[in-house]
């Protein structure tokens, strides 16, 4: 739960606190960097909290009584755990595209930007809109993630 939290608490104040301020308040030379070394470092907590996931969720369901078999849903508790594995592994696709296909685009564009390279304008508005709304979205399914673990917890 601690992952959760803490990839839930990260991108949150990302979202909602950090990337809102820092547009208004910071010139775009120098909130693009700030925007790229704060998601390189984000984006190695990201990958760890997922990894703990994965191994404090193994660990977790096989010691489980409620935990009857791969796939057999006969209580709350295995329904709950399998919308919430279900909503992890969607959050572990978006996470891998966000970190190893939009990310460096949108960085590369970023550096050429900062060097006074032209680039095309539109592809990267369209990448800053894209990262913004990935990243809602796995706020989203972390929030989603979070409300499953309280439900199997009290099943």
């Amino acid at each position: 739960m601690a992952a959760t939290v803490v990839w839930t608490g990260g991108l949150a104040a990302i979202v909602l606190l950090i990337f809102p301020a820092s547009v208004r308040k910071l010139q775009k030379g120098d909130y693009y960097p700030f925007y790229n070394f704060l998601q390189n470092r984000l984006q190695l907590l990201g990958w760890f909290c997922v990894a703990v996931l994965i191994l404090t969720g193994m660990l977790q369901l096989s010691a489980s009584p409620n935990y009857q078999g791969f796939l057999m849903i006969s209580n709350q508790w295995s329904l709950a755990i399998l919308i919430k594995h279900l909503a992890i592994g969607v959050m572990i696709i978006i996470n891998a595209y966000f970190s190893w296909v939009l990310q460096p685009d949108f960085q590369r564009l970023t550096l050429l930007k900062s060097n006074s390279v032209t680039i095309d304008e539109k592809r990267f508005e369209r990448l800053e809109r894209q990262s913004m709304v990935i990243l809602r979205i796995l706020l989203s399914l972390s929030a989603i993630v979070l409300g499953l673990t309280a439900w199997a917890r009290t099943s």
